[in-house]
């Protein structure tokens, strides 16, 4: 089993406060599907680079784009859909044909694509896997090309259709604002109405499907937790309630905030919207952080259908410096949202590096559910914050140092907050990890369907090794486990979104998407699947920007056979360098381009866990 663990993913197995323990075996190899779902251009839409042949390195160009910040889900029948940000021509991932638009390039730069996918049955080993060409579901044209930024998708309609949340700063307009639109299983979008009070109505059939859900004057919304969306609340009857955090920076308020709104859909005789209309008014948001600037926060809802748990980092700083923080929403429908309470977690600290003292700040907030062993969320949360010490900016490139990982238990309810476990510095035991832009996704595991978590990090260069670590809980408290999994696709969560984004070395836009949960066709085993952008090990060269890969895994149930299918990424990676030390303020850190390409080495490591009684 390899020890090189420079880009990696988290896997956390808990147990619930009613379980003794928790323990992890029958490790073994096995190879992770992975299918190309977006596939990058190998002629038109090409990076800038500096210098010639194998020496070209990535040149930083302002609004330029690439495709990244892929995300998916699955709804009825194991279909479901893949959306991500993408600058390329719509490629069929398999044949590179080319769709939507003609030419060489997304219709101004960058649009959102959605490609139809499937959970499927190979040989005893499922897998998710395109079954469609993708398609561009919008057509904006929108200030500074923010056309379909921070998207996310969730099952609706008892997983008929999904609904699709970008943010687009529209022409004409200073202000980005967050949307949503309904599509079906194969990427078509159903008609919109209503929105937030207010504001005009954005819905077009021919380039944008959305209608607006949050909105601040002189403020963009919304920023939030990385992977982190919008929480849904069936209601039955075509309705879901949602509930998020929404960061909204800028020259107005600089607030943080808690919304929610209604999606109500029409449905025909199978449970499918024919129409849709959003619904949000006066006091269906509430400022939670006076002091935002990258608060990069997340609400989730937990046994009590009337209260959101709502996580962030405060600070009108960059780094922030006013700690990171926990809170309770009231979203009890008819009356107008309040904040409970709220109380930081950790702040500022003084502590020893190579006997000196030197002064932290904690920062990256952000919480997952516990969930239940029927898969429904507990009133626990894991929530994870690191400890930073320097300056955002080093000679105009981002910088700064995580001294500490910490990690901890924690019980909110309407009442208060109960701490399960105090935050516990796991730094050094997560080798090799990049604490920006961390990827986290819940589930439960195995015939004993206990309840686990998993933390994603990727590569700074868009090529690396990636793996999945491990914590284990009595209820009480935390334990790491030296097993470890590997995933099959490069997840590039810096560099090309980064030198290629908006503002050139000051914002990494690289998030990836990953999902625990039952394996429909195994019973007894849990499968993990990642959305990542990567590099193609057939396009090294820096002018080539990321794919998008779809990664199926077993982590959990009897040993399962020894390779999947699919276009999997194989081979000897040049590694990375990370030690078992402190790491960089990764995701925004990096200036230099990669001037080829490494390979991730796949392995994938089955781990049965199992509960024991007390």
């Amino acid at each position: 089993m390899t020890r090189k663990l420079n880009k990696t993913l988290f896997a956390v197995a808990l147990v619930t406060a009613g379980s003794s323990s928790v323990a992890l075996a029958e490790i073994a190899p096995a190879t992770p599907a992975v299918h190309k779902v977006f596939a990058a251009s190998s002629t038109g839409d090409l990076a800038r680079v500096i210098g010639t042949g194998a020496n070209a390195k990535l040149r930083a160009t302002d609004e330029e784009f690439t495709n990244e910040q892929m995300t998916f889900a699955f709804g009825a029948g194991n279909k479901g859909i893949a959306i991500e940000m993408h600058s390329a021509e719509a490629l069929n991932p398999a044949t590179n044909t080319v769709t939507l638009p003609p030419g060489p390039r997304a219709n101004n730069r960058m649009q959102g694509a959605c490609a139809p996918i499937e959970l499927v049955n190979n040989a005893g080993v499922t897998e998710a896997k395109p079954t469609g060409q993708p398609v561009f579901i919008t057509a904006n044209n929108g200030n500074e090309y923010r056309q379909f930024n921070h998207p996310r998708v969730m099952p609706i309609n008892d997983g008929k259709n999904f609904a699709v949340f970008y943010n687009v700063q529209f022409q004409g307009t200073n202000d980005t604002v967050r949307l949503v639109a309904v599509l079906d299983a194969t990427c078509k979008h159903v008609p919109m109405s209503g929105g937030q009070a207010g504001q005009p109505n954005r819905y077009n059939a021919a380039t944008n499907p959305g209608v607006i859900i949050m909105a601040k004057n002189n403020d963009d919304a919304c920023m939030m937790q990385d992977t982190a969306g919008e929480t849904a609340l069936p209601l039955g009857g075509g309705k879901t309630k949602f509930v998020s955090w929404c960061g909204a920076n800028g020259n107005g308020r600089d607030d943080g905030w808690a919304f929610r709104f209604n999606l109500n859909c029409q449905l025909d005789a199978n449970g499918a919207a024919t129409a849709c209309a959003a619904v949000k008014g006066n006091g269906d948001d509430v400022s939670v952080e006076a002091n935002e600037e990258r608060t990069h926060g997340s609400c989730t809802v937990g046994t009590d259908k009337n209260t959101a748990t709502c996580t962030w980092t405060a600070g009108n700083t960059q780094p922030q410096r006013e700690g990171a923080w926990i809170g309770a929403v009231d979203i009890t429908d008819g009356q107008p949202m309040k904040v409970l309470w709220k109380k930081m977690i950790a702040g500022r600290k003084e502590v020893q590096v190579a006997g000196k003292a030197v002064r932290t700040y904690a920062m990256r907030a952000m919480h997952t559910r516990v969930l239940n062993a029927d898969g429904t969320p507990s009133d626990v949360v894991m929530f994870r914050s690191g400890d930073v010490q320097g300056s955002n900016a080093n000679n105009g490139i981002k910088g700064g140092v995580y001294r500490a990982n910490e990690v901890s238990l924690l019980k909110a309810t309407r009442a208060g907050l109960e701490i399960v476990q105090a935050p516990t510095n796991f730094k050094g035991k997560f080798l090799g990890a990049l604490d920006t832009h961390v990827t986290i996704c819940g589930g439960v595991f195995g015939t004993t369907s206990t309840p686990g978590f998993a933390m994603m990090s990727g590569s700074m260069t868009a090529t690396g090794d990636a793996s999945i670590r491990f914590l284990t809980t009595d209820g009480a408290k935390l334990k790491h486990e030296p097993q470890t999994l590997s995933v099959g696709a490069n997840y590039d969560m810096h560099l090309y979104s980064n030198l290629l984004g908006n503002n050139p070395y000051n914002q990494g836009r690289g998030f990836g998407d990953c999902q625990v949960m039952k394996d429909p066709f195994n019973p007894g085993k849990s499968i993990l699947i990642a959305a990542v952008n990567g590099k193609d090990v057939t396009q090294g060269a820096s002018q080539f920007k990321p794919s998008g890969y779809l990664s199926t895994l077993v982590v959990a149930g009897p040993k399962a056979p020894a390779a999947g299918s699919g276009t999997g990424q194989s081979g000897n990676g040049e590694g990375n360098t990370a030690t078992d030390g402190d790491s960089s303020v990764g995701g925004c850190s990096t200036g230099s381009g990669s001037t080829g390409l490494a390979t991730l080495f796949l392995l994938g490591l089955v781990a049965a866990i199992r509960r024991r009684r007390a």
